[in-house]
Formats: structure tokens, C-alpha cells, sequence
């Protein structure tokens, strides 16, 4: 993830609470946070500008986040962890695990399985094509643009509502017998 583990993000929220009931008290062990809190010391983070902030607090620039999926491939072969497969932050995180996987001689998914979140159209340009777990952007924007008008209009609104996702079938996962 490109979030360290203390992150409020909704997918690092989301990610940990399906997966402490896997690992339970080892969880930390098989998330791997490519930011600088989870990396004090590690010189290879520094390379990513994105993680520097103006006066304002605002970014310096967009987050690299294909780099810091390299990133993370490395880290995992390095920490020599027992899963067979891995969740991707993103689709571009989980492209740039596979760049960095085949240039350290691993296969996917017959070495390791891969599943990015998003069902980006860049999942096409890898082989085999990526698994992604599809959020449909648009369907997201059009319920926003829906509820503000109901909201605008003077209408009672759920203020959460659920959002499609569905599995992007490619070939980066495995089949597990």
C-alpha cells in the first residue's frame, strides 16, 4: 500500500479488517506500506517526490503509485513471506508489482498471483492480463451527482450508500486446487 499501516484510508481500513481474521496478530508482517513512516530509514523511499508536501500541506506532485508497487515486490521477496498471492493497493501498484516480480525472475501467477482493485483499462497492457476487482468510477459519480440533487431539491438522503463492485477476470491469479 502506498499508505503507512496508521493510514485511515478506506482501503487500508478495509484491507486490515478482512485480513485479521487470516493473520490475526501477524497482520502487520504481510502489509507492506511503501511510505515514508513505514520505511524510516530506507533510502529507496526517498525517490518518490510525491511524498513531500507544500507550506499548505497539499502534494508536490501525483503519486507515483506504479513505482511504489516495484517497490513493494522488492520488499516482498525480501521479507521471504509465505503467501502465495497478493492484493494490490490499485491497478497501477499491482502493474508495477509484475514489472518488478518478471525482473526478478518470478512468474505470475504460476509463482505468485496478483489482483489490483479498480478494473482500470490499463490492466490490458500487462500478460497475462490483470485480475482487478472493478469499481465502476462512473456509477460512483453518477449516484454522487444523484444524491446532491436530491439533496439540492430539498429531498431525505442516505447519506451511505453501497457501490457496485465486481471481480475483472484476467490471468494473474491462479487457480488453487
Amino acid at each position: 500500500m502506498p499508505y503507512p499501516f496508521s493510514s485511515m484510508d478506506a482501503r487500508r481500513l478495509s484491507f486490515c479488517s478482512l485480513m485479521k481474521e487470516v493473520y490475526g496478530d501477524r497482520l502487520k508482517e504481510y502489509y507492506i506500506g511503501v511510505y515514508r513512516e513505514d520505511m524510516a530509514g530506507d533510502s529507496r523511499i526517498l525517490s518518490f517526490l510525491e511524498d513531500e508536501r507544500r507550506e499548505d500541506g497539499m502534494q508536490l506532485m501525483e503519486e507515483d503509485f506504479f513505482g511504489k508497487g516495484e517497490l513493494a515486490a522488492r520488499l516482498f521477496a525480501e521479507r521471504r513471506l509465505d503467501a502465495t498471492a497478493v492484493v494490490a493497493f490499485n491497478d497501477e501498484f499491482a502493474l508495477g508489482m509484475c514489472k518488478a516480480f518478471h525482473s526478478m525472475g518470478l512468474r505470475v501467477p504460476e509463482d505468485i498471483s496478483i489482483i489490483g482493485i479498480d478494473g482500470s483499462s490499463a490492466r490490458k497492457y500487462m500478460d497475462p492480463l490483470l485480475t482487478s476487482v472493478g469499481l465502476f468510477p462512473e456509477k460512483q459519480g453518477a449516484k454522487c451527482a444523484d444524491i446532491l440533487l436530491d439533496m439540492l431539491e430539498g429531498k431525505k438522503v442516505k447519506y451511505v450508500s453501497g457501490s457496485p463492485v465486481q471481480l475483472v477476470k484476467g490471468a494473474s491469479v491462479r487457480k488453487i486446487r
